[in-house]
């Protein structure tokens, strides 16, 4: 019998508040479409790792968009990027339902996330270059090697966190938990308030590459990125350097 709209939701339910806290943007935007759209990916017998491979695709065509799809490239650029999120969503949706879970498919969900940012942030620096007006920053730096720059800081921060995991006691993980997160529910401080909501709030980077586009501040936000993902790098070391004293 082929799993319902109820039971895809019943899934979800446990993970709902820890995603809410560390990825809100995904629980409120790209997760509700996700269940709705997973009775039919299983109906179509669709593996987790093929949905997974699905959004891979969508994130390896984000720099060739950017780079040919004309006037309207930043609208395709952030709507490729909107479905490849709510792919992401998916693939853990099916994997928790069927009881599809597996150490490959949570590996090649991780691989594809990084490939989706620095496709993603490669796209945007192609978008910024293929603006008119001189970019804002005062280094002379292209759009493409700033977005690539942005995608390695971000990396960084993300390994840095894989790192402080693997080295401090931890509650058991859901079985589609994505690296780089923690499943277990503990009271926030301040600062931590502060990561949450950016961290939330950088899941909507495609549709801010929609408005943006539309309103001319596509360098503006990869500036944005750039000291966003910078902070988030050296808050992540000091972290590091703080569990190793």
């Amino acid at each position: 019998m082929t799993p319902g709209l109820r039971e895809v939701f019943a899934s979800y339910r446990p993970k709902f508040r820890h995603e809410l806290r560390t990825e809100w943007a995904v629980a409120l935007l790209y997760r509700p479409v996700s269940l709705l759209l997973t009775p039919l990916f299983i109906g179509l017998r669709l593996t987790p790792t093929q949905v997974t491979l699905l959004g891979l695709a969508c994130a390896l065509a984000l720099p060739w968009l950017a780079l040919n799809g004309g006037a309207s490239a930043a609208t395709l650029v952030g709507l490729l990027g909107v479905l490849f999120c709510v792919l992401d969503c998916v693939d853990g949706n099916v994997a928790r339902v069927t009881g599809r879970v597996s150490r490959l498919g949570a590996y090649t969900d991780f691989a594809t996330d990084i490939v989706y940012r620095v496709a993603l942030y490669a796209a945007i620096g192609l978008l910024v270059d293929a603006l008119p007006q001189a970019a804002p920053w005062p280094v002379p730096l292209s759009g493409l090697a700033l977005g690539l720059l942005c995608a390695l800081l971000a990396i960084s921060a993300r390994a840095g966190r894989l790192y402080l995991e693997a080295t401090q006691p931890r509650a058991p993980a859901e079985p589609d938990t994505h690296p780089g997160t923690r499943p277990d529910i503990q009271p926030l401080t301040p600062a931590g308030l502060v990561f949450a909501f950016l961290s939330g709030l950088d899941h909507l980077t495609p549709i801010a590459v929609i408005l943006c586009g539309l309103g001319g501040l596509l360098p503006w936000l990869l500036a944005y990125l750039f000291l966003y993902s910078l902070a988030d790098l050296i808050a992540t070391q000091h972290s590091a350097l703080r569990s190793l004293r």
